[in-house]
């Protein structure tokens, strides 16, 4: 590692430990088994976050950018409601908003 590598380096770890980041990688270091188990736990108890995370990354993976049906006109939008496929993503798109206001509302 070079000289200026170094001071790199050291740069940043002056910068970590003067915003407090530093402390807080080492208390996350120190307790990683009780963090570990902590989100196993958390994850335990919220298997749809997971679910719905890995449908969302599966769906989005598949969607090639440059095949996207771009409506022209209102018509169209209408013309693609009728897919049983669009109309179950915004179903599925719906449940969410509804579940995000629940959440707003308290």
């Amino acid at each position: 590692m070079s000289e200026v590598e170094i001071d790199e380096v050291l740069d940043l770890l002056k910068e970590l430990k003067e915003t407090g980041i530093l402390d807080i990688i080492n208390s996350m270091l120190r307790n990683r088994e009780d963090i570990i188990l902590e989100f196993a736990e958390w994850l335990k108890n919220n298997q749809n976050v997971m679910k719905n995370a890995s449908l969302l990354l599966s769906v989005v993976n598949k969607i090639n950018p440059d095949e996207v049906k771009k409506a022209k006109s209102l018509t169209e939008v209408i013309l693609m409601l009728k897919d049983p496929d669009v109309l179950a993503g915004i179903s599925y798109f719906l449940t969410i908003m509804k579940k995000l206001g629940e959440s707003i509302k308290g």
